[in-house]
């Protein structure tokens, strides 16, 4: 079996990012940077904690703000990003089907260079969007690789539930895409 000892996130598209961020913006308040925690490791001069973290989003301006920030307690490992040219659409299937085929192995590296530096994890959580196209659809993906990756480990998939109401009618896909994410993120 598996330690109880580290954790990891992986951080799946705007919504996934941007919270990730938050998340970890607050565990390290509550981080001793000589331990470094459940959700951080220290770099190799032990200066920063770097966060457990895979960050993943099909557009890079959101993943390029997350590395880029100035912070002085704790960081992102470039290492563990995983970005490409154009967004899924809003869309569930473009986001599970197409990314999640053609991005399957960038996200592997990238989840596999994090788990190098960790003596063991006990619990991989995946925050993603419960509508859109790359947290839902690729989130979804995800989570499945990680089953993989990481069998007997607990998987929490941290669904942004709060939105979930249309604004001006922008996103008429968003009820179907949410049926879907929560169909195959329970099996």
């Amino acid at each position: 079996g598996i330690n109880a000892e580290y954790g990891i996130v992986v951080q799946v598209g705007q919504c996934g990012n941007q919270l990730g961020e938050a998340l970890f913006e607050v565990v390290a308040k509550e981080t001793n940077p000589e331990t470094s925690g459940r959700f951080f490791t220290l770099s190799p001069d032990g200066s920063t904690l770097i966060a457990n973290a895979v960050l993943v989003d099909m557009e890079s301006k959101v993943v390029g703000g997350c590395l880029s920030s100035r912070r002085t307690t704790w960081r992102y490992d470039p290492g563990c990003s995983v970005i490409s040219k154009q967004g899924s659409g809003n869309n569930w299937a473009n986001g599970y089907c197409n990314f999640g085929e053609t991005m399957e192995e960038s996200i592997s590296t990238a989840i596999r260079l994090l788990l190098r530096s960790l003596a063991s994890v006990a619990v991989a959580m995946v925050i993603m969007s419960s509508a859109g196209g790359t947290g839902s659809g690729l989130g979804c993906r995800i989570t499945e690789l990680i089953k993989e990756i990481l069998p007997g480990v607990l998987v929490v998939n941290q669904v942004n539930l709060i939105i979930t109401e249309q604004v001006n009618n922008e996103d008429e896909f968003s009820s179907t895409n949410q049926r879907l994410n929560f169909s195959r993120c329970i099996n």
